[in-house]
């Protein structure tokens, strides 16, 4: 079995009151739970769906260099250019995402991997049955 994790900015968090917020109002808890309950249940059930779809399967991945289509989006900045976070810190010393221009950037926050690489999945003799690239 493979597993793959990811993020997404536009999910609601995982389990109930784990929001960036601080405590969530009622209904927004009770909107959580019912994500958290179909998502615990989905996992479970496309778990159930593969073991009954098993059959024998060929793997295969390739990697290649994408240095123009990717870039750093973490920086440091000048002090004090970065706004709180939002609980009203004021410590970070690296950004996501600053303006492109910006005279405050100081330097990249570390390197970037420009290897951009794909798995694939199939049947021993047949079209893919999954396909994985980051």
């Amino acid at each position: 079995m493979l597993i793959a994790a990811t993020h997404t900015h536009t999910a609601p968090p995982p389990a109930p009151g784990v929001g960036l917020r601080g405590p969530e109002p009622a209904p927004s808890v009770q909107n959580e739970e019912r994500y958290s309950r179909q998502l615990i249940d989905g996992i479970a059930a496309s778990i159930t769906k593969a073991f009954e779809r098993l059959e024998p399967a060929e793997i295969g991945w390739a990697s290649t260099e994408l240095a123009d289509e990717v870039f750093n989006r973490r920086w440091f900045m000048k002090e004090g250019t970065i706004p709180p976070d939002p609980f009203g810190g004021t410590i970070d010393q690296v950004r996501m995402n600053p303006p492109a221009a910006s005279p405050d950037l100081v330097k990249p926050s570390g390197p970037v991997d420009t290897e951009a690489v794909a798995l694939s999945i199939r049947p021993v003799a047949g079209q893919p049955l999954a396909v994985l690239t980051n």
